[in-house]
Parts: structure tokens; C-alpha cells; sequence
């Protein structure tokens, strides 16, 4: 190798690793924004459940309730407003370094949000913190408008006027000195905050209509199948879960059930039959499950999230056992420490 050569190649990993470490600094210090830093930390095909999809995932599918109960490792990778199409390239970077057992999508991912916070902003939720790789590289080129492609490539030209924010530089350095992280539950975000106080059963009155269906983008079923092609590759369960849920942005738990039902009519037309749909809103008696288990009209609490979480956790022992028999529950020690300390701030919670 000549010299000329060995310079090219310390230049280029040089400024790979500014690229990295400024891009890094730059980026909100949120439980989101800092899943995929503590997720590429993990050891290889160590995970066995990830859970996928929007806010009403990570607030509601508690991987530490997972781990305890059935003994394995899951991890949630939910984003703030994602959708179905970025789930297809995080599954295919997921799936690099980990071999799990059963994804699970939460169906709010299905519902069209562009209107209320416009491509953009839902966008950088998933995608600023992936390593630059191919799969990055692919859902950028596939999936952000031809304007917008270079701030995702390089997100410091979205965040670079964040240093003239006070507050930023203290939590950052805070954040980096002290070596924090947000992904205290292994990707889960706990809330403590009591929407209503009331202990009447969550849409008690509602009657679910099973016909009524909304439609759902075309270019979102194309990735939704090519999801179930990738877990049958790679043997990978996919289950689908409805978070509890009462409204938001005008979709009401009915409408949340349409496009449930849209959903069940696509894997049937298509003869697909080995995807599951774990609907939480039609379980409120089996959970007992209350207003005052809402944190706000579209995501539960604390509470919420152990009932939920609890209840997953049997419907996988009841049915797909199977699929952790060789499960080493690599991260023992870790979450059942969490699992402790979670159990304390929901007994105090609910005092």
C-alpha cells in the first residue's frame, strides 16, 4: 500500500468520525434520538422480541414487564409519529445485527399523519440517529423529497443553530459528562401523568363496527408486505398490536378499528395467514383497563403499560412459547434491576 493511499484512507476516517461525533452532539438528546446509540451497543443476536411503530408503542409495550415474565430480551424501537414505510428499512438494519423472534408493529403506524406534522418532522424521528449505512442510505433516497435529502444525510444543517440555545449546551454536556441515556426501560418511556380520574372502563359505550374500513396508502401496504416477506426470511413472527387507545387527531378508537379491519381484509385477501392482530381496545374487561390508566386521550400510563404489557406477555406464553425455548436472557442482571425499580415507581404511582 503506498503512501498516497494510506493518506486517502486516514483522511476518509477522519472525517467519518467528525461527521459522527458532530452530527452526534448536534442532535436532540430525546429517548427516540438516543434509541439507536444504546441499540447498536447491543451484543449480537441478543434481542428476541422488537417492538416497533409510533408513541403508542414506546408508551405502552414495557419490554422490562416482557423480559421478567417470559425470561427473554426485547427492546422497543418505537419512534414519535413513524410510519409503515420507515419501519421497512429499521427492520432491514434491525435484522443486521439482530435475530429476533418476533417483531411486533403497532397499527397506529398505518394511519396517515403527513397532514397534522407534514413528512418532515416524522421523518428525522427515524431516521437521524441510524448509522450511515445502506439501508439509511436507501430510505432516504426512496422516501424524502428530492429537497430535503441532504439534511438527512447530514442532520447537523437541521440542527446546527441549536448551539445558540443555553439550555441545549448545559444538557448536552450533562448529558455526554454523565454518561446518560433515555433508554432507562430498554427503549420504553415511562408517563405518570392521570387524564381522567375515573375508574370506568375505557370506551365502555363504544360499539366496534368489524365491516367499516379506512383506507390505507397504497404505498403503505407495499411496504407493510414487503415487511412480512422480510420476517419470513428471515423466520421472524410478526404480530400486529392496537395500543389502548381513546382519540387523537381527530381518530377516534372506531376509526383506530376501520383501519384495523383494512388491515385484516389485506391478509386475507392475499391468503396471508400467519400475521397476528392483538387488538387492546377490544380487551378493556380482560384487563380491566380505565380512564384513569390514560396518561392523555391517545396513550396510556404507567399503570396502563403494565396491564398491557402484563397481559402480551401471557398471550406470547399461550402462544408462541415455542419461539423462546432457546432464549438465553442474555441481559438478566440489567433488567431485572429496571424491572425492581419500575415496580417500585408504579407502586408509588399508584398510591
Amino acid at each position: 500500500m503506498g503512501k498516497r493511499t494510506l493518506k486517502v484512507i486516514i483522511f476518509v476516517i477522519v472525517v467519518i468520525f467528525f461527521y459522527t461525533m458532530v452530527n452526534k452532539f448536534f442532535m436532540p438528546k430525546d429517548s427516540y434520538h438516543d434509541k439507536w446509540d444504546f441499540f447498536y451497543e447491543l451484543n449480537p443476536n441478543t434481542i428476541d422480541i422488537v417492538f416497533l411503530g409510533s408513541s403508542h408503542s414506546y408508551r405502552t409495550f414495557n419490554p422490562i414487564i416482557i423480559n421478567h415474565e417470559l425470561e427473554i430480551d426485547s427492546y422497543s424501537m418505537g419512534m414519535n409519529d413513524t410510519k409503515v414505510e420507515y419501519l421497512y428499512y429499521q427492520l432491514k438494519e434491525i435484522t443486521k445485527t439482530q435475530s429476533p423472534k418476533v417483531i411486533t408493529i403497532e397499527v397506529f403506524s398505518f394511519i396517515d399523519l403527513d397532514k397534522h406534522h407534514g413528512i418532515s418532522s416524522m421523518a428525522h424521528n427515524a431516521v437521524d440517529t441510524m448509522k450511515l449505512s445502506f439501508n439509511k442510505h436507501l430510505l432516504i433516497q426512496n422516501l424524502i423529497p428530492k429537497e430535503e435529502k441532504t439534511e438527512y444525510y447530514f442532520p447537523i444543517f437541521n440542527y446546527h443553530n441549536r448551539w445558540k440555545d443555553t439550555d441545549f449546551l448545559s444538557n448536552t454536556s450533562d448529558f455526554y459528562l454523565n454518561n446518560k441515556t433515555l433508554t432507562e426501560y430498554y427503549g420504553y418511556t415511562p408517563y405518570e401523568e392521570v387524564k381522567y380520574d375515573s375508574s370506568s372502563l375505557l370506551n365502555k359505550d363504544v360499539i366496534y363496527d368489524f365491516e367499516i374500513k379506512h383506507k390505507i396508502k397504497n404505498e403503505r401496504l407495499f411496504y407493510f408486505q414487503k415487511i412480512i416477506d422480510l420476517c419470513e426470511q428471515n423466520q421472524i413472527k410478526l404480530i400486529l398490536l392496537v395500543a389502548p387507545y381513546e382519540t387523537q387527531y381527530e381518530i377516534s378508537a372506531k376509526d383506530l378499528r376501520a383501519y384495523t379491519n383494512s388491515i385484516e381484509q389485506y391478509l386475507k385477501d392475499k391468503r396471508i395467514n400467519n400475521v397476528e392482530i392483538v387488538d387492546f381496545n377490544l380487551l378493556s374487561k380482560e384487563l380491566r383497563f380505565q380512564l384513569n390508566d390514560l396518561s392523555d386521550v391517545g396513550h396510556v400510563n404507567i399503570s396502563g403499560a403494565y396491564k398491557v404489557s402484563k397481559y402480551l406477555a401471557e398471550y406470547l406464553q399461550q402462544n408462541n412459547i415455542e419461539l423462546f425455548e432457546n432464549s438465553k436472557y442474555d441481559y438478566k442482571y440489567d433488567s431485572e434491576k429496571k424491572y425492581e425499580q419500575f415496580m417500585l415507581n408504579l407502586a408509588n404511582f399508584l398510591k
